[in-house]
């Protein structure tokens, strides 16, 4: 049997993933203590900066051994990060101290797409975080090691800000020291689309740069194998420590440890050996790396160059820039479901990208390095290597910008279907274990793995009621494949379109909106719409506003100008407008032209929408006079007993009232409302109301996003936190 220890660390992986899937991880709740002020006791063992270069703020993490809430212990459940307030303490790595400040329980993704705080720190042993941190005792005890590590790493970062310019010295820290805290958000963004952030994380590039740089230097001095060897592991481990050990240096600097171990003992070294090895220490002593992002992707990169890039290669012997195509067409695809499942989307060029920038990443960090040596004993000197980083990191920024701007350079799929992703691996196992197969049967095995991602099995009417706090959003996905958007807006929670309506998008595979409805101004129904057209993320087909706001504009001035900006059609909607798309009919009830409400809330825009046997209702915040008029349209029209209602504004008792339920007795009512909301909504005599009518009540703060599925006979519905 070939590599019969990665066959059995294997069996083990598969063994801990159907545990992890079987029994999922409990995370950590702190009840009443969330959001009041504690003590912690405990042991500095990381620290790290956040927050920029121009205002850095100071993060300690803290193995604790005491949390007090109220002058009385409760129980902890892991790690804690504490943010120090500016111009505080700063505590050694390994000191004992007691913190006094704010504790804050990481919140769980409510919505498809969202990034999931909570079991993103839980993957890395954070159970809280504790904010406006003082440090009311430091006992001290440091860990001189660490400590050491930890200012020499500073030292250095200083010393880069020193030689280099500022943009320079940020992307340099990122790819020699592993801190990415001064990068501003722009240039992140532009290498994420380009392809190739990954230059700037510590991996196995900079481990085999630096390490197998230093073993084959030492080899050159005549310095035996063992003694080389054994040098060049402890500078490499000390080099992670240094850089706090993320998860992909780690996998790296332990193949590193690996390989120079087979070269001690006179044995051929295998990749794939050691990345399995590696994989299983590091779930042994993480399990829930398996949920890991970053551990994910290391993983299936070297898998890719250990396994799928010797089988799609048509020759053993290629001259270096088709072997390096090769590599990177390997890793590419073999990264891609794991890329698309956690981002949505993938760059499309990075393969030909990538071709110049791996060789240029390793210049660049030998120049960096040589910069920095060269600085401690002749300063001008370091100008020369500096000079040519700067050549390095502007051709990546061209390159990035250049290949940005060809149209499609980014492709959005959305997160895959797990029969998009068993059927990728079925394809790819048949071309990895069929060796004999004509390249260009393979060729067809690599695409059709890939374009599985492009098929879009959408039949159904799918309507998704975000949780984006105290606001509504609503999304309307047609069965012809067109969506549409009802209101986008929060006054609790911030950047609701930057971080809960965008991503939730891009989850679906969506990148064009046919049309938005806001249903009146209020900032909790339109800011989140607001922040999708500042972005570039979605385009917008059509912007459509209540009629009643035609003349005065005043609430919709920033939308409005917007959509001019954008030049985007807006279209002012009155009731008895009717209109069919995809099989599914619709119609705004409210308000007329002629209606003259109280408030805003009183003329929202009301949208009534049927497929088939389903009906739904999409009521804004409409109450008072409004909510008269519209029963009266009910009425009217004979449109009763519907299967789905938008319960109007966050459940107000004073709207949705016992005459209004009794002609639609809807049977699922969804309220959209933050959770502790200072309204007191939803109102228990509006719940009251709901329950008489026999409708199921569902409140985006208990279920998450509510997500119902229907073909027109059937209607299927589930709470994203209750699947």
């Amino acid at each position: 049997m070939k590599r019969p220890l990665a066959a059995v660390c294997l069996a083990v992986i598969l063994l801990m993933a159907v545990c992890m899937w079987l029994h999922p991880p409990a995370y950590a709740s702190y009840g009443e203590a969330s959001g009041e002020e504690v003590y912690l006791t405990g042991r500095v063992y990381k620290k790290e900066y956040k927050g920029g270069q121009r205002t850095p703020v100071l993060l300690i993490y803290v193995k604790p051994k005491h949390l007090i809430f109220q002058k009385e212990a409760i129980l902890f459940y892991d790690n804690f990060i504490c943010i120090l307030q500016e111009g505080g303490e700063e505590p050694a790595i390994g000191s004992l101290v007691t913190v006094c400040g704010v504790l804050k329980e990481y919140e769980a993704a409510g919505n498809p797409g969202q990034f999931d705080e909570r079991s993103y720190y839980a993957q890395m042993g954070v159970s809280a975080c504790i904010t406006r941190v003082k440090i009311v005792e430091n006992r001290g005890g440091k860990d001189f090691l660490r400590e050491t590590l930890w200012q020499f790493r500073n030292f250095l970062g200083d010393g880069l800000d020193w030689i280099f310019s500022e943009q320079d010295a940020a992307l340099l820290k990122g790819m020699l020291l592993g801190d990415r805290s001064a990068m501003d958000a722009e240039t992140k963004t532009l290498y994420k689309e380009a392809g190739i952030m990954h230059i700037f994380a510590v991996s196995g590039l900079h481990i085999t740069f630096l390490g197998m740089g230093l073993y084959y230097l030492l080899r050159k001095a005549y310095m035996p194998v063992i003694p080389a060897a054994l040098f060049s592991v402890a500078v490499m481990v000390l080099y992670g420590m240094m850089i706090g050990m993320p998860v992909s240096a780690v996998r790296a600097v332990g193949m590193f440890v690996c390989r120079l171990a087979a070269e001690c003992i006179g044995k051929t070294y295998d990749m794939l050996t050691a990345l399995a090895v590696c994989a299983v220490v590091m779930l042994a002593m993480h399990p829930m790396y398996l949920y890991h992002a970053g551990f994910l992707l290391s993983f299936s990169a070297v898998c890719a160059v250990a396994v799928l890039k010797p089988a799609i290669q048509p020759d053993k012997k290629l001259p270096p820039l088709l072997d390096s195509f090769f590599m990177s067409l390997a890793i590419t695809v073999f990264t891609l479901p794991v890329q698309l499942y956690f981002y949505y989307e993938t760059p499309v060029y990075a393969v030909f990208l990538n071709l110049a920038v791996i060789p240029l990443a390793g210049a660049a960090l030998v120049l960096g390095t040589a910069a920095l040596a060269i600085s401690f004993l002749l300063p001008q000197a370091a100008v020369i290597p500096a000079f040519f980083v700067h050549l390095i990191f502007v051709s990546y920024a061209e390159g990035s910008r250049f290949f940005g701007g060809i149209p499609g350079s980014i492709r959005t799929v959305g997160k895959p279907e797990v029969w998009q992703l068993a059927g990728f691996y079925l394809l790819i196992g048949v071309l990895l274990f069929c060796k004999k197969l004509m390249w260009k049967y393979k060729a067809g095995l690599l695409c059709g793995a890939v374009l599985l991602f492009a098929v879009n099995g959408r039949t159904d009417l799918r309507v998704t009621f975000l949780d984006v706090g105290q606001g509504d959003c609503i999304c309307m996905e047609l069965p012809d494949g067109s969506a549409w958007l009802y209101d986008g807006g929060s006054t609790s929670v911030s950047g609701t379109g930057t971080y809960r309506i965008e991503p939730f998008l891009k989850s679906r595979g969506i990148t064009h909106l046919d049309g938005i409805f806001v249903s009146h101004p209020d900032e909790d129904h339109v800011n989140g719409v607001e922040e999708l057209l500042e972005r570039d993320g979605i385009a917008v087909g059509l912007l459509v506003l209540p009629c009643t706001e035609r003349q005065e504009k005043s609430g919709f001035f920033r939308l409005l100008s917007l959509a001019e900006e954008r030049n985007i059609p807006v279209l002012w909607l009155e009731a008895g407008m009717e209109w069919e798309e995809g099989g599914v009919s619709m119609s705004c009830l409210h308000p007329a032209g002629s209606f003259a409400g109280e408030d805003t809330n009183a003329a929202s825009a009301v949208l009534y929408l049927s497929y088939g046997s389903f009906s739904m209702l999409l009521t804004g915040d409409v109450e008072g006079t409004g909510e008269e008029k519209l029963l009266q349209t009910l009425k009217e029209e004979g449109i009763e007993n519907l299967s789905v209602l938008k319960v109007a504004h966050h459940g107000s008792k004073y709207a949705t009232k016992k005459d209004f339920l009794k002609i639609l007795t809807p049977k699922l009512a969804v309220i959209s409302a933050g959770r502790n909301n200072t309204y007191g909504h939803p109102h228990g005599e509006l719940l009251g109301r709901l329950e008489a009518c026999g409708a199921d009540i569902r409140v985006t703060y208990e279920t998450g996003a509510v997500m119902i599925e229907t073909d027109g006979k059937t209607m299927r519905v589930k709470g994203f936190l209750q699947h």
